[in-house]
């Protein structure tokens, strides 16, 4: 089927003899080869099919609506929908035109979505409006397609996946309308250059505040976001609540001094204390190109001063986390860029081009490599490689076609939240991530316009936090004290493994399981031990999971373990192994179902928006295996009983089918399971570890305040800290320096500064050494009297 000319019909339809039978869900054009979605079924071309294009109008008439003109039917003046409910299956396992018509009525609106717009407000408003017609035609085919009688598994999925693109469709519908009632207003240089531009301001959500502006935002989060919440009642639009994330791009082309100036900025919001400063900090690394050292520059406004240390020290930390960003989205790109690779490498050719790198700079590859390496494989190295090291043997990799320097270099960092949002969706497991969507956030008085995501707050509790907690004592008294700078808890496996085992509940297996096919399919190799929580029951056990945090998705993965590797990034899991075979002894019929009946364009039409075209070809890559790997099993594994129906199924024997080889897990399950045993090679860390951090940090953090109080009295305060246990030469020369400065107070203790003055362990280490034996008698003395 050609979805750029109009299909003519075969005849006219007859009507329904009895039960229908199931739709098949085979691609029926060139744009969706590459998802190979057969549910065993022949496709038959289709008896009816709906045209593709309407008539233009006569002249001096007023375009219309494909109901009002008459002009979109299969024969006769008949609607798309009565057509539709009268139409045939078209032959034993074939199409019906009901699934025909969706499917032709998805591929035409991904279709004109690619269109160009001119600048031209008549000719842009006409290529906007067949756009409009072109959902307005979706929507009925949708109807239509959802009100059958589904009766077979799959059927049922690909129904559930359509009403999906429905109520997504009924938004773009509403939301197209009004946009193009304004697009003609917008100045220049923001009106959309393209359809899929258009469409994604269009899908988003315009919220304004009721009072202040978006600065005044108190904010959460970490690493080098700026996360601001909005309270309920907050926003003129009452049913909005959440925390707004402004929109974030990584530029691989970006420079460092481009990236510090992002940095400064965000600091800046953080702390509006640091404004004047971080604007002079900007402003100088414009001008000088490099990045300033704002305490000692001799350019600086403010060098030698305690602001400015304070400034240089926030600034330090968020750049060596924002260096851990750029670095995963320098390999996502990379990897990227690899799809450009030939087809097969000699290994010695990889070899000799690792031998070529200056030392630190080369990677010890596999000794099994094979003689010649797949592309695959290949790539499955390269996901596993330092940035800098790819970075330098790529150019010498990559085919001619497509030159290296001319892919597109971009990553849009936080709809990669809101994309898999959509994917979940659409998956049916929406409630398994914490919802978010694109928002447009103005201030209380019309202006400050960000943009940016509107992320909910995911339900439950960290499930690290979870065993923590409940190991807290547990941990406190096992820890090594002799040793306090390096924590090595020594729980008893057999407490840490029952505490586990005894939490987990089918629901918490079956939807943690879902979760990893979720991050598998979208390429989220960040899903560690704080970005997953779950519900706690009545009785205290774990339930439904939610994950959050989904940055550091849709890179180029493939689901393949190729070369012995089977994770994805340090934390996934490859759904699929080398020889194209599923890993998962377990998972979820509905989900199955429902990654069998997606189709390209369905996933093109939900994240066309959010996502880079590399990023969304990846995906149809990874579904596509999965699909593949699913069909395969369930043809050549019939009775194999990975496929669980109810949740009630996710049993005993099932949670131990889950742990597998417990040196080697292939499951989230299995990772939590051999945490339980602790054994080191699981990918949580020891259990117990963050309850007695947290009790050294309160110990550490009382003797601090006795110690810093005592400051104020000191007369050389440098000699005061050192003779308290503070040895690095640096702080204690910047303490001689701002003596007369320092006051004592337990305020000051959380100045950047101090801290950094009072970092070293050392300090008063043999005080609250002896502060946390204290507390592990105390634990153990209350232990033996409830005995």
């Amino acid at each position: 089927m050609d979805l750029d000319q109009p299909v003519q019909p075969a005849g006219p339809a007859s009507a329904d003899q009895g039960r229908e039978p199931e739709d098949a869900a085979r691609p029926t054009s060139p744009n969706l080869s590459r998802f190979n979605v057969d549910l065993d079924e022949p496709v038959q071309n289709p008896t009816v099919a709906p045209a593709s294009q309407e008539q233009a109008p006569a002249e001096g008439e007023a375009a219309k609506t494909p109901a009002e003109s008459g002009e979109e039917k299969f024969g006769t003046f008949v609607s798309l929908r009565e057509q539709l409910l009268q139409s045939e299956k078209g032959g034993i396992g074939g199409n019906s035109a009901r699934f025909n018509a969706v499917d032709h009525s998805i591929g035409q609106v991904v279709g004109l979505m690619n269109q160009p717009l001119s600048g031209e407000p008549q000719k842009d408003q006409e290529t906007f409006n067949g756009l409009v017609s072109a959902y307005a035609r979706l929507l009925e085919a949708c109807d239509v397609y959802t009100k059958r009688n589904a009766h077979t598994s799959s059927g049922k999925a690909r129904q559930d996946i359509v009403r999906q693109i429905k109520s997504q469709a009924e938004q773009d519908f509403s939301h197209l309308r009004d946009f193009s009632d304004r697009m003609s207003s917008l100045p220049p240089e923001q009106r959309p250059k393209n359809m899929v531009e258009a469409l994604g301001m269009a899908r988003t959500r315009v919220l304004t505040l009721k009072e202040g502006k978006e600065s005044d935002l108190k904010h959460v989060g970490g690493a080098v976001s700026y996360i601001g919440v909005l309270e309920t009642g907050s926003l003129t639009d009452e049913k909005a609540s959440g925390f707004f994330k402004k929109g974030e791009t990584f530029d691989l082309k970006q420079s460092d001094v481009e990236r510090y100036i992002q940095n400064v900025e965000t600091l800046a919001k953080r702390k509006p204390e640091y404004q004047a400063i971080a604007d002079a900090a900007a402003s100088l690394a414009r001008e000088t190109g490099k990045i300033p050292d704002m305490y000692r520059d001799e350019h600086s406004p403010v060098k030698g001063t305690r602001q400015a240390m304070n400034f240089s020290l926030d600034i330090s930390g968020f750049s060596d986390t924002d260096r851990e960003v750029q670095n995963h989205f320098k390999s996502m790109l990379h990897s990227h860029y690899a799809a450009h690779l030939p087809e097969s490498l000699p290994s010695a050719r990889l070899r000799q081009l690792m031998a070529q790198l200056p030392e630190e700079m080369r990677v010890e590859l596999p000794a099994s490599m094979p003689e010649i390496l797949s592309s695959d494989s290949l790539l499955d190295l390269l996901e596993n490689f330092p940035a800098d090291t790819v970075e330098r043997i790529l150019p010498n990799l990559v085919s001619e076609k497509k030159r290296y320097a001319d892919t597109d270099q971009t990553v849009r960092v936080s709809d990669r939240n809101v994309a898999t949002s959509r994917m979940a969706n659409l998956l049916g497991i929406g409630d398994l991530v914490a919802q978010s969507e694109r928002v447009e956030l103005h201030d209380a008085v019309g202006k400050g316009v960000q943009q940016g995501n509107l992320m909910q707050k995911a339900r439950g509790k960290e499930v690290a936090s979870f065993f923590g907690e409940r190991l807290q004592d547990e941990a406190i008294v096992n820890t090594d004290a002799s040793n306090l700078s390096h924590v090595d808890t020594s729980i008893s496996p057999q407490a840490q493994q029952e505490l586990i085992e005894s939490a987990i509940t089918p629901e918490f297996m079956q939807s943690l399981t879902s979760l990893q096919v979720l991050d598998s399919i979208i390429g989220q190799c960040d899903r560690h031990h704080q970005n997953y929580f779950a519900s706690v029951t009545g009785d205290g056990k774990l339930g439904r999971v939610q994950g959050i945090d989904n940055d550091f998705a849709f890179g180029f993965h493939s689901l393949r373990g190729q070369v012995e590797e089977r994770r994805l990034g340090n934390f996934g899991h490859k759904l699929v192994d080398e020889q194209g075979k599923l890993r998962l002894p377990h998972m979820d019929r509905k989900l199955a179902d429902r990654i069998l009946a997606l189709r390209e364009n369905d996933v093109r039409l939900m994240l066309a928006d959010v996502l880079e075209d590399w990023a969304i070809d990846s995906l149809c890559m990874r579904i596509s295996e999965a699909q593949e790997a699913i069909r395969n099993d369930q043809r050549d594994n019939p009775d194999s009983g990975r496929y669980l129906d109810d949740v009630s199924q996710w049993d005993a024997k099932v949670m131990e089918d889950l742990r597998g080889n417990e040196r080697a897990p292939t499951t989230y399950v299995g990772d939590l399971l051999a945490a339980g045993k602790h054994i080191s090679s699981a990918m949580l860390p020891g259990l117990g570890n963050p309850a007695v951090e947290d009790l050294l940090d309160k110990l550490r953090q009382e003797k601090r305040e006795q110690l810093w109080a005592g400051i104020a009295g000191a007369e050389d305060k440098a000699e005061y800290l050192k003779a308290h246990g503070v040895k690095d030469v640096g702080a204690l020369q910047y303490v001689a320096a701002h003596g007369g400065e320092f006051t004592g107070s337990p305020e000051e203790l959380s100045s950047p500064d101090v801290s950094w003055v009072l970092s070293g362990r050392d300090v008063n280490a043999t005080e609250v050494q002896q502060a946390f034996i204290a507390e592990q008698e105390r634990i153990k003395r209350s232990r033996s009297r409830s005995s």
